[in-house]
């Protein structure tokens, strides 16, 4: 493996012990790629892993140091003329800036951010100067920037998967506790991981220091620290080594299956080995059995833990050209609990999640896409019958 490639795929081994909490394990993993981004002078792989450290800083409490990690990134990001990552970088740190109290520091940060088509970082900017002016008794001009924050959020709902959790937060400093209660469980339904929610503690924590009295902050908070307790599922520590013990195959059995543009066949454990060893033939190769995806521009990139994300990948690619509507995917993945808006706004932010993880650009994707219904044709999500994929299965799947 040469060192660009070393370097990243040591942020992406980051990701998986991130998703359970495992703070400690992840930062190790992006020292290393970060120590490795700047030996190969990826100052692009520097800047993304710095970010996601300032972020383990943060949740982990370790403000001092988040907030050197985002400074760090923040003039990488300058350097590379990256402005998407520059608004996201000035929207932390105005975060870290404001749970540090810091207040006149945090406003700034936020006022720095560059208004683009990032909904994310914009809403963490407009929510941290709300409450900014909550605490300084603006409660009118406050109130103003909480609706367009709002609204912001309404636009990026099945974009960009942090922005349900964002909403519950501004329906509380708003004084909407029933709506935030509601807002927050589909938060949580639509998967979001451990660091998500802790994160979301956090600005939680903010919302109590500028509407102490705001309605439905006990309900929400009871939600999270369920979440946040709730036992983390983790995958086993020599999950993708095969057992001394399995047994020698000859080349003529066929025990194992894969699926690609052409279909779905049996193939021989030689087979398989030959494949796994080299794949260059697809662009995409997805290892159920292992829980790992590997794309050419984004590396390999473990799912073992994210099991809705990985079920509803393995559906669409199981009967790849093939169209869903969000209740078919609704009923197939998720069971049919969730009647409704409540059900389409699930889906919508599964596909994004799920873009996130195997898309090189989710703004324009390749292998996750969707037609619209027209001229009686039905239209739906489905999985690009041009792309050139593997799907391994798992061994116990028929």
């Amino acid at each position: 493996m040469d060192s660009v490639a070393e370097a990243r795929w040591l942020g992406s081994l980051g990701l998986d012990p991130t998703s359970l909490g495992e703070h400690d394990v992840a930062a190790r993993f992006y020292q290393d790629s970060i120590e490795a981004a700047r030996a190969t002078g990826d100052r692009r792989l520097a800047s993304a892993m710095l970010n996601n450290l300032g972020h383990l800083k943060r949740v982990g409490g370790r403000l001092d140091e988040a907030a050197g990690c985002f400074e760090e990134a923040l003039q990488l990001a300058y350097e590379l003329g990256n402005r998407r990552w520059e608004a996201m970088l000035c929207a932390n740190l105005g975060l870290v800036e404001h749970l540090r109290g810091r207040n006149d520091e945090a406003r700034t940060w936020y006022g720095r951010c560059p208004v683009l088509d990032d909904f994310s970082s914009r809403v963490t900017c407009l929510f941290g100067e709300a409450l900014l002016d909550f605490e300084a008794g603006q409660r009118v001009q406050a109130r103003e920037t909480l609706e367009r924050a709002a609204d912001l959020c309404r636009r990026a709902l099945g974009r960009q998967p942090d922005d349900v959790g964002a909403l519950t937060l501004i329906h509380l400093a708003l004084g909407r506790g029933a709506n935030a209660a509601e807002t927050m469980k589909r938060a949580l339904a639509a998967g979001s991981d451990f660091d998500a929610v802790a994160a979301m503690r956090e600005e939680l924590g903010l919302v109590r220091r500028a509407c102490p009295d705001g309605p439905g902050l006990e309900t929400v908070e009871a939600l999270l620290e369920a979440a946040l307790t709730a036992p983390q599922e983790s995958a086993p520590p020599d999950g993708n080594v095969a057992p001394a013990s399995a047994p020698v195959d000859d080349g003529a059995a066929q025990p194992a299956r894969i699926t690609t543009t052409h279909g779905t066949r049996g193939v021989s454990l030689r087979e398989l080995e030959a494949l796994r060893a080299d794949h260059g033939a697809f662009e995409l190769w997805v290892d159920e059995e292992r829980g790992e995806v590997e794309q050419d521009t984004l590396g390999r990139v473990p799912f073992r833990n994210r099991r809705t994300v990985a079920a509803l990948l393995l559906h669409l690619m199981v009967n790849v050209g093939a169209k869903f509507t969000s209740d078919d995917l609704l009923r197939a993945v998720w069971g049919a609990d969730h009647p409704g808006e409540e059900g389409q706004e699930t889906v919508r932010v599964g596909i994004m999640r799920l873009r996130q993880l195997v898309e090189p650009d989710p703004r324009h994707p390749r292998y996750v896409l969707k037609s619209p219904s027209r001229f009686g044709r039905r239209g739906g999500t489905y999985f690009n019958p041009a792309a050139a994929f593997c799907l391994v299965h798992r061994t116990d799947r028929p």
